[in-house]
């Protein structure tokens, strides 16, 4: 059986969405959104229905951590609620439910109880926050180079610029044609 080269693979999409998990994570929201623009079209061209709303749902999930880790928490459970993902097994426990990567939602246990269907007392507890955003690489594959924001340390919330990272080197002197 021959493929079809502009299927839209959920395989793919799924460790799309992984990435931008990871990219939140590491304090990176802009990545993350670029994912959620990526996964929007893959949702868009998909043809299966079971696939179209599975990475409709990773759009919203990913798009309520980004939503959360900009302090927008009314936002972040009203998109989750639209994703309806209440009794989902793939998404809730083997996704949703660790707080080390959706650190940014597990602030209000009790409505993140309610869109999950987990019982508060069952959600786990967050971890150590990390400090400031970690190198991470663009969809691109390039690093990141500068670092915009860094997290507040004691809300996780994104929060001021912080001064770029310095290369070092000297400017590169332009080259001139000699006659």
């Amino acid at each position: 059986m021959a493929e079809n080269p502009g299927m839209v693979h959920l395989t793919a999409n799924t460790r799309l969405f992984d990435f931008g998990i990871l990219a939140s994570v590491a304090g990176h929201n802009g990545i993350a959104q670029q994912v959620v623009k990526r996964l929007r079209k893959a949702s868009a061209d998909a043809t299966e229905p079971k696939t179209t709303k599975r990475i409709g749902q990773y759009v919203a999930l990913l798009s309520s951590l980004v939503a959360a880790d900009r302090g927008d928490h009314k936002l972040a459970y009203k998109i989750l609620l639209k994703a309806d993902i209440k009794g989902d097994a793939f998404l809730v426990k083997r996704r949703l439910a660790l707080p080390h990567l959706f650190r940014p939602l597990f602030e209000f246990r009790k409505k993140l109880s309610f869109v999950t269907g987990i019982e508060e007392s069952k959600l786990a507890k967050p971890g150590p926050l990390l400090p400031r955003p970690s190198a991470f690489p663009r969809l691109n594959c390039k690093f990141v180079k500068t670092i915009g924001s860094a997290r507040d340390k004691s809300s996780g919330r994104i929060t001021g610029k912080v001064a770029p990272r310095k290369s070092g080197g000297k400017k590169k002197k332009k080259s001139r044609v000699l006659d």
